[in-house]
Parts: C-alpha cells; structure tokens; sequence
C-alpha cells in the first residue's frame, strides 16, 4: 500500500495545512452563518489503475467492474484538497472538523482516461450553542461529460454550553435498524482497515489507525472513516442486489450516526422504501443511515 503514498501528496498537504490552523487561536464567536459561496475550481489527476482495483478490492468489490472507470466513492482521493481549500478563511481549527455524511447524484461512472475537473464550493453555514454546520458542494467531470455531485455535511463540535436553566442540551436520540427492513450484505472492519484506506484516500487522521491518539479523542480504539463504509455498502447492494450491474443507482445517501470502534463485523440492511443502515441486528443501533435511489 505504500507505492499509492505518491498519489496522495495534495492531500497530505492539505491535512498538515489544516493541522497548521490548530497551532494559532481562534475566535469561533465571529463566524457568520450568511456567507457568500466561495468555489474552488481544480484540475488533477485521476487515481491510478492499480490504487483503484486495490480500493474496490478492500470494499468487496470486483476490480474487473472498474476496469477504465473510477468507483465514484472514491471521491475523497481527489476532493478533499479542494473541499478544505472552501474552509480556509474560516475562524476555527479545521482539524475538528467531523464528517456528517453526504448525499451522491451520479450517472454513469467517470472514465479514468484523462484529467478530472473540481469545482468544490462552500454552500451555506449553520450555528447553533452546540455545534457548526458546514454545507460543501463537490463537482467531478471527467472529459466525457460524466459528472457525480457531492453534497457533503461537515461538523465543527463547539465547547458544551448549559442552558439557561443549569440543564445541558438534551442527546439526539440514538438511530436504530429498521425492523422492516432485511440484510443485504455484510462486511468485517479488521484492525488495519482506517489504515488501509488512508493510503487508499489519502486521509491519515491518526483518530481512524493509531491507537493512543483514538483513545486521546475519546474513542476505545480506532474508528473506521464513514467514506470507507459508504464503499462497503455500495459494493454490497451492487453485488447482491444488482448483481454486480454498473451503475444500478442515481442517488446514494449516508449519515453516519455512531462512530463504527475497529475491529467489527457489520451488516448492511435494506427497507422496501430504499433506506439502509448498518448495524448488527434489527432493533439494533445503527452506525450509519441512509437512502438509495435508482
């Protein structure tokens, strides 16, 4: 895994960028929820054919299916860089930012046979006493006209206020799996899976491999990253209620709801409606939620 380090120097970059804003204070009280959007236009590189097949292999994937093409939950590889470069001029440090989940429009998959184009964008800002809320628009285009939308949540967690009357704010209830629903797939995070898709990704926060700094954030041991269990899912529906066709869906969408603790063996469930979540039996806790479109 270590050849595809070459592949993920913008990212490297951006994360030690980001990593720069933590050494300086800042003054949260000042971020304005009405702001103009701010775009970021980009030309890069696609993944190469050998970091793809190693990534969609890790997510249960047939490497086969994306001979020429690039697995569209993959966007990461390329948008984070300019996805932070939209958070650069705000007032706090980017290295608390938490993923919320995102929302995928797409038709047929980006062809890996020239340069991609980004257009990254900050869309709107919401601020409560508890938490920030960043709205970012990702664009890829490759230069057959394909293109996949990515609308992605990002959370800034603020200190715990006390409301007025001495009460902190009340826990959003926990998300449980549907009892209408019934398993689609599976899949089992080993010990090393934040690790293998940092190198596949490029996002090395130590929260998602290196143990002492997950326990410093809270967490028993490291957590997988929510991208890399948006590709489980995919390539589990794909494989067992597709039958591996390309590009069976418009729409996917995700939230990650808890944390998923490394090492676990997952189950993906799926509704009538279209609705998935991940967790170890119905009734049970899920620690991701959403929704498919076809």
């Amino acid at each position: 895994m270590i050849e595809f380090l070459p592949e993920q120097i913008p990212v490297l970059a951006t994360l030690g960028r980001a990593a720069l804003t933590g050494l300086f204070p800042k003054n949260e009280a000042t971020i304005e929820t009405e702001i103009f959007s701010k775009e970021v236009v980009t030309e890069i590189n696609p993944p190469s054919a050998k970091l793809v097949a190693a990534y969609v292999k890790s997510c249960g994937g047939d490497a086969a299916d994306y001979k020429d093409t690039i697995p569209f939950h993959l966007f990461p590889q390329w948008g984070f860089p300019p996805l932070m470069q939209t958070l650069a001029d705000l007032p706090f440090s980017l290295t608390r930012i938490m993923n919320g989940g995102c929302t995928v429009r797409m038709g047929k998959s980006l062809v890996r046979d020239g340069k991609l184009t980004t257009i990254a964008r900050l869309a709107s800002v919401d601020k409560n006493e508890r938490r920030i809320i960043l709205n970012q628009e990702l664009e890829t285009h490759d230069r057959h006209a394909n293109v996949i939308f990515v609308t992605q949540t990002a959370i800034v967690p603020l200190k715990s206020e006390k409301k007025a009357n001495g009460n902190k704010p009340k826990k959003r209830e926990p998300v449980l799996v549907s009892e209408e629903s019934y398993e689609v797939a599976s899949f089992y995070a080993h010990e090393t899976s934040g690790l293998e898709y940092a190198f596949y990704s490029g996002d090395f926060n130590p929260i998602h491999w290196l143990l002492p700094y997950a326990k410093l954030s809270g967490f028993k041991r490291p957590i997988l990253h929510g991208f890399a269990q948006l590709g489980r899912v995919y390539e589990g529906l794909r494989k067992n209620i597709y039958c591996g066709k390309i590009d069976p869906l418009s729409e996917i969408s995700i939230r990650f709801e808890r944390p998923l603790v490394l090492p676990q063996a997952c189950r993906v469930f799926l509704t009538e409606k279209g609705e998935f979540f991940i967790g170890q039996a119905k009734g049970a806790i899920a620690v991701a939620s959403g929704y498919i479109r076809t």
